[in-house]
């Protein structure tokens, strides 16, 4: 646990990088969280000078290496903008745009946005501000829709792995080998399907999501 000047927060080592950034004279590391470039965990540490963005020392490197692999300086950020609510995508604007790994909704993210903010000395503008009511629709409307494409997901997901399992079982037999080749086909089909149910959950996520900016 570290002081941040705002509250107690679990860190995690900016030893835990790839190739760590050498701290500069009295530059010192204020939050770490982690974040994903497509699905590969990626750790983005907030030092008292700039943002460093590298992939977890025990992930493979992501192709996606502009985004897995970036510093920012604090001093040149202009704005900041957020969007999503189960996860959230961080799009920074210098002289041109950064566009942070995805980050969990969760206390530990707020306050590393929140410090990250302060420091940068940016405001919250009125980008993406919307009535009660839209927000009231929008976040019902996106509620059903997250809450059934995981639920679906996770129930398809089961069936899927045990026809698998039974497939695989049953074609090591010759009497069952017909019947566990169909049972592998369904069970592949039913795993494709969860993943698109749960495609159409993030979408849920996505609809629920805020949008807010900060500029200076």
């Amino acid at each position: 646990m570290i002081k941040t000047g705002y509250e107690e927060m679990k860190k995690l080592d900016i030893s835990e990088m790839k190739l760590p950034p050498e701290l500069r004279e009295e530059e010192t590391v204020l939050a770490v969280v982690k974040g994903f470039v497509q699905m590969i965990p990626a750790i983005i540490a907030l030092t008292s000078e700039r943002i460093c963005i590298r992939p977890e020392k025990s992930s493979p490197t992501p192709s996606d290496t502009n985004t897995a692999n970036q510093e920012i300086e604090l001093k040149e950020i202009k704005a900041l903008r957020k969007t999503g609510f189960l996860q959230y995508t961080i799009e920074i604007e210098t002289d041109k745009i950064y566009q942070l790994p995805k980050i969990p909704a969760t206390k530990e993210v707020e306050t590393f946005i929140k410090i990250l903010i302060e420091r940068a000395g940016l405001k919250r503008t009125e980008w993406g501000k919307e009535s009660k009511e839209k927000r009231v629709a929008k976040g019902i409307f996106g509620g059903v829709i997250a809450s059934f494409g995981f639920l679906t997901a996770i129930f398809i997901g089961l069936i899927g792995i045990f026809l698998v399992i039974l497939g695989l079982l049953l074609c090591l037999s010759l009497i069952g080998i017909i019947l566990g080749i169909l049972c592998l086909i369904f069970g592949i089909f039913l795993l494709s399907g969860a993943v698109g149910a749960g495609g159409i959950g993030a979408l849920g996520g996505t609809l629920l999501g805020r949008r807010e900016e900060w500029k200076k």
